[in-house]
């Protein structure tokens, strides 16, 4: 039987692969492991959600944009 069960990555996994993603190209705003190692340092669960917007309510957009995602709302 399968497991049931994640087994979460280390912490410095997740740091790097962050740290990857969000360095793609040239983003707009940069991101580096000391960043969000100071994020997520005394969380004890985080979850990154990636969104897109554009125009004068870009910010509310791009985080409704990645809830949708996430939940697979269409």
């Amino acid at each position: 039987m399968k497991s049931q069960f994640f087994i979460a990555p280390s912490m410095e996994t997740v740091l790097t692969e962050t740290t990857d993603i969000f360095n793609v190209g040239s983003p707009l705003i940069s991101f580096d492991i000391a960043d969000i190692s100071a994020i997520a340092k005394d969380a004890s669960n985080v979850v990154l959600l990636e969104g897109y917007a554009n125009g004068s309510c870009r910010i509310s957009d791009s985080i409704e944009d990645a809830i949708i995602k996430i939940c697979n709302i269409t």
